[in-house]
């Protein structure tokens, strides 16, 4: 560890060992003065500022998340997903990108019809660019026909591999779909069937979606299968994952053209009623937050089930990624004092002061669950017979 890290630490440290001289005793304590029971989770809350990008978000998160659980042996829940969820995520509404891709795949079917050409490959383009995002929203009909309408363009240019590719992705979302919705002409259909059989000769692979918690509604492909636990039959190729369940943020994925894995777990986050954490996101690294800021955190402790909250907030100035880093425990309803940091210019030395922060969290190793001692019978027993043996080379010994 290099001599930057190692002056860091220090100051860390001595930063929490001189907080004690200022605040408010009843909601704000030092580590020493922290008596909370053991804790079993934790919730990692992530509060960037405007100018912090993702790539610094996604870095220090990971890296603390990981160090905490770690060091300190308790399950953190952290993640975009998670974040989604407590500032405003939606629970089933479909972002807007569904309703470009349809009014793009409109247009590019009737530019298709027209022989605009250079057109119709323009809208596609773009068509397909919102397929990441927008697929999982999407009903079958929807994503089989982007497909269709490319397969028809390149059909038109005499382009015979492309368009039966075109159609090879259709069949692999829609396999018993009927053509004739289409309007294919003979060769187009001829070129359809053809792609159909190259697909159906095969097998299907099987895949498993399983959530946390479970009894959510998979929907792959715009057709719902089932509750989670599920497995469902899929040919290889390009398909898109959607999972519902009232109260939670919906998760979605979408699987690139190959197998599909065999299986998938997600886990799910409640939506978190309010109130707004976006009120309270300068209050929070106050030296004494107000009564408010510690009832919401008590009451988002409990809705997710956590005995502890760490707190980041982070900030960019002058390429300077600084860090704001407190923590609050539900036993007591207090917080601990703030540290302000700076994190460093390059993802290296994110990395490496954010490993550092985590083993300033002394908070959390007090409240940590203590070690299981094992006892072993057979030690015992062992321990006996060699005393056994000892006493019997005592009396020979003295004979």
């Amino acid at each position: 560890m290099g001599k930057t890290a190692i002056a860091m630490i220090s100051l860390l440290l001595a930063a929490l060992a001189l907080s004690a001289c200022a605040g408010s005793q009843q909601e704000v304590k030092t580590g020493e003065e922290i008596q909370a029971g053991p804790v079993q989770r934790v919730a990692l809350i992530m509060i960037p500022g405007e100018k912090v990008t993702a790539r610094q978000l996604t870095v220090v998160r990971a890296t603390v998340a990981r160090q905490i659980a770690r060091r300190y042996r308790l399950e953190v829940l952290a993640g975009a997903g998670f974040e989604q969820a407590l500032w405003g995520g939606t629970a089933a509404a479909a972002p807007g990108s569904a309703q470009q891709f349809r009014r793009a795949l409109a247009r590019a079917r009737q530019a298709v019809e027209r022989l605009q050409l250079g057109k119709a490959i323009e809208l596609l383009q773009g068509a397909r660019q919102l397929l990441d995002d927008c697929g999982p929203w999407l009903k079958r009909e929807e994503l089989a026909e982007l497909f269709v309408v490319a397969g028809k363009l390149h059909a038109s240019q005499e382009q015979v591999e492309q368009a039966t590719e075109s159609f090879r992705h259709a069949v692999e979302l829609d396999p018993q779909g009927d053509p004739s919705r289409f309007r294919l002409d003979e060769r187009q259909l001829e070129l359809f069937e053809q792609a159909r059989r190259q697909v159906t000769s095969g097998m299907p692979h099987e895949l498993s979606l399983v959530t946390t918690p479970p009894g959510a509604e998979a929907i792959v492909d715009g057709i719902t299968r089932g509750q989670t636990p599920v497995t469902v039959q899929l040919y290889s190729g390009r398909h898109f994952i959607r999972l519902t369940k009232a109260g939670f943020l919906g998760w979605t994925r979408s699987l690139p053209d190959g197998v599909p894995p065999p299986k998938i777990t997600a886990r799910l986050y409640k939506v978190w009623p309010g109130p707004a954490l976006g009120e309270l996101k300068d209050e929070l690294f106050e030296p004494r937050p107000e009564t408010e800021a510690v009832a919401a955190m008590k009451k988002l402790a409990s809705f997710y089930g956590v005995g502890a909250l760490v707190l980041i907030g982070l900030d960019s100035a002058d390429d300077m990624l600084q860090a704001s880093i407190r923590l609050f425990f539900l036993a007591e309803g207090v917080f601990t004092r703030p540290l302000f940091v700076n994190l460093g210019k390059s993802a290296k030395g994110w990395k490496v002061t954010a490993r550092n922060l985590s083993a300033s969290f002394k908070q959390l190793k007090k409240s940590r669950p203590a070690k299981k001692r094992r006892t072993s019978t057979k030690g015992k027993k062992k321990k006996k017979r060699r005393g056994k043996k000892s006493r019997g080379q005592k009396k020979k010994k003295r004979s």
